[in-house]
């Protein structure tokens, strides 16, 4: 399925939708490329990406229930796409029971880092629920922030993105002329080498796979923490103003 990668499209209108943005300039800013998406370690470091597309490709199919168990996986791992999008499934009752005070303290998660678009859906949420429904939304909102707030999601995801990297042997700053070289029929590893005046050194099973230099893989907006949430920010930002598709790939999901 070629995804594109669009999550949601957030136009000025605050609207989302699994459509493409109707606009004559669209930017689609450091996407990870099709190559490093297609690497099983790409994928398995980094889970808030893999299940918010695999929920995206649920809910393109009409498979809601299986949609929303994807999102939240995503969810548990900081991803506010991810948590915003569980947010409107729950409000419209799709995938899950309708549950609006729910819906809002997923909202209000999704929010915690002050993006413009989710403050103000969340602000319309809170202003059409009733006493109860709000009572209820501040309840269930302190039980996800207890366990899938930034203070817990972004220690858990930088814990598991710097145990992804020392798998490899790979050290952020790296600035060696090394290569990674990525399976081409879905294998499940990725091998390294680097040279030196000497020769080359650490290679591992090269034969066969794609090579691309060791410093696009390890780049620091898909390893570093602080880094990775800056460049997902900047996609969000250019979404709300109408003039990009919010993803992370750009090439189909692996089966």
């Amino acid at each position: 399925m070629k995804t594109g990668l669009l999550l949601m499209t957030l136009t000025t209108g605050l609207m989302f939708g699994i459509a493409g943005v109707a606009s004559t300039e669209v930017f689609q800013p450091r996407k990870v490329e099709s190559d490093l998406w297609q690497s099983p370690h790409f994928r398995r470091a980094h889970p808030d990406l893999k299940h918010r597309l695999q929920g995206q490709a649920h809910l393109e199919d009409g498979r809601s229930k299986q949609a929303v168990t994807e999102f939240q996986q995503a969810a548990r791992w900081g991803d506010k796409l991810s948590q915003a999008m569980l947010a409107e499934l729950y409000w419209q009752g799709e995938g899950v029971k309708q549950d609006r005070a729910r819906a809002y303290a997923w909202m209000d998660l999704a929010a915690e880092r002050q993006f413009v678009a989710f403050v103000a859906k969340r602000e319309r949420f809170w202003s059409e629920l009733d006493a109860d429904e709000r009572e209820r939304a501040i309840a269930i909102g302190q039980e996800l922030y207890a366990s899938m707030g930034d203070e817990r999601a972004l220690a858990r995801l930088d814990k598991h993105l710097r145990k992804e990297r020392a798998s490899t042997g790979s050290r952020l700053g790296y600035g060696g002329n090394g290569s990674v070289i990525l399976p081409t029929g879905g294998g499940g590893s990725v091998d390294l080498y680097a040279r030196s005046a000497s020769g080359m050194l650490g290679m591992v099973g090269a034969a066969g796979g794609r090579q691309i230099p060791m410093t696009a893989y390890y780049a620091r907006q898909y390893w570093q923490t602080e880094a990775y949430l800056d460049w997902q920010s900047d996609q969000l930002e250019l979404a709300r103003r109408g003039i990009v598709r919010v993803g992370a790939v750009e090439d189909s999901l692996p089966d």
